[in-house]
């Protein structure tokens, strides 16, 4: 059933784009990181959750109510599909910060060799 399932896809043109509100990267760790991806994944999930929970917070309270807290509940043991994964950004974020079972991390590229014997990926 698709209200049980938790889809996150996000494409827009650049006149749409979001004023920053305190979200930078980390200079000091920008080295540790294979790509910008991961900032921008760090970043969309931080967003995405801020938008959940008003959304959920917005919501008629029952006793039934569904809704997880946040968004790593929603995806505990889930399956990750990293299109385009190369060099590997947003799948070392997801290795790190999230708790999804395997990540299909699908490029003709490489992926950085910190990623490719990890048996997530």
């Amino acid at each position: 059933q698709m209200d049980e399932e938790l889809f996150l896809l996000g494409v827009s043109p650049a006149i749409c784009a979001v004023p920053q509100d305190g979200m930078q990267e980390e200079e000091g760790n920008k080295k540790d990181e294979v790509s910008r991806a991961y900032y921008k994944l760090q970043e969309a999930l931080t967003r995405y959750q801020w938008h959940y929970n008003n959304k959920r917070n917005s919501l008629p309270n029952t006793k039934s109510n569904a809704y997880p807290a946040t968004i790593q509940q929603k995806i505990h043991n889930s399956i990750a599909l990293d299109c385009g994964a190369s060099p590997g950004g947003w799948t070392k974020y997801l290795l790190q910060h999230t708790s999804v079972q395997t990540i299909y991390s699908i490029d003709p590229a490489h992926l950085s060799p910190s990623l490719t014997n990890h048996q997530n990926v």
